[in-house]
This record gives C-alpha cells, structure tokens and sequence, in this order.
C-alpha cells in the first residue's frame, strides 16, 4: 500500500522545513509514504529551502507563479 501525502507550499519559508521534518518521522517499514511538494509560485525563500533538503520529499512540483 502506498499513502500519498501532498503538500501545498506558498511562502512558506518559515515553516516547511519543520513540516517535512514531522512528515519524514511518520514513514514506517508497513507504509510506503510518498512525500509530493507542490510550491505554488513562493517569492520568499521556500524554493531555496526546498532545493537544498531534497531528501525530505519524494516529488517537488514547481509553478512559476501562484496558481491558487
């Protein structure tokens, strides 16, 4: 079985560092856990954030501007 966990991120620079840190804490051995971030257009540092803790996701979904 596998979960999939999608995480909306607009300017998010102070807080999805600790998000994906609690997230990461939830992946067991019975679970497959699939971490998908959907950076919706930030313009603060989230992007940087995102690109230097690549191993606490599975899939980053970048949009150039805020979709919404």
């Amino acid at each position: 079985m596998k979960l999939s966990i999608i995480v909306p991120a607009f300017n998010e620079e102070k807080t999805i560092f600790d998000i994906l840190i609690k997230l990461s804490k939830i992946k067991n051995a019975l679970i497959d856990i699939e971490i998908i971030v959907v950076n919706d257009g930030s313009t603060d540092g989230t992007k940087k954030i995102l690109d230097e803790n690549k191993d606490l996701y599975n899939v980053l979904i970048n949009n150039d501007s805020n979709r919404g």
